[in-house]
């Protein structure tokens, strides 16, 4: 009888407990996933840097725009023309370019638009901080954009 009543207790406990603590937990993933789009959606970037192949690009003289339009469409402008796709991004902050189109590019160079472009297909992983946003793409390769 004295086993039958720890067990009890320990059952009770148990009920009040766990939705506590599975509810706390699936409330910090929902929230984090929710913040960082709320931090990607509506804003505008402006490409300050592409460092590829070790060297560094800076077309932000070519006004390069990026902008996150929602929670998975995405849409720009450079010396190229405009671009749109759709993107996901992922619970460790893994960035997935989609569904690119573009309008008719007036690029005949490789220069840093090109570049952008180019690299931005390949993105993996975002760094987000209060005006700075790291795009890591494929090897030792990334663009820094900022809000302007």
């Amino acid at each position: 009888m004295n086993h039958l009543h720890r067990y009890g207790v320990y059952f009770i406990l148990a009920l009040f407990l766990l939705p506590i603590v599975l509810g706390g937990c699936i409330l910090v993933v929902e929230e984090d996933h929710r913040d960082r789009h709320r931090h990607l959606r509506g804003t505008d970037w402006y490409v300050e840097v592409v460092f590829y192949k070790a060297q560094v690009l800076e077309p932000a003289e070519q006004n390069v725009r990026l902008s996150f339009l929602d929670e998975t469409r995405f849409q720009g402008m450079s010396e190229c023309g405009v671009f749109q796709g759709t993107y996901t991004l992922g619970e460790q902050d893994q960035l997935s370019i989609r569904d690119i189109e573009s309008g008719e590019f007036a690029c005949t160079s490789d220069g840093p638009s090109e570049v952008f472009l180019g690299e931005f297909v390949y993105a993996e992983k975002i760094q987000l901080g209060d005006d700075v946003l790291r795009i890591d793409t494929r090897g030792d390769n990334y663009i820094l954009l900022a809000k302007k």
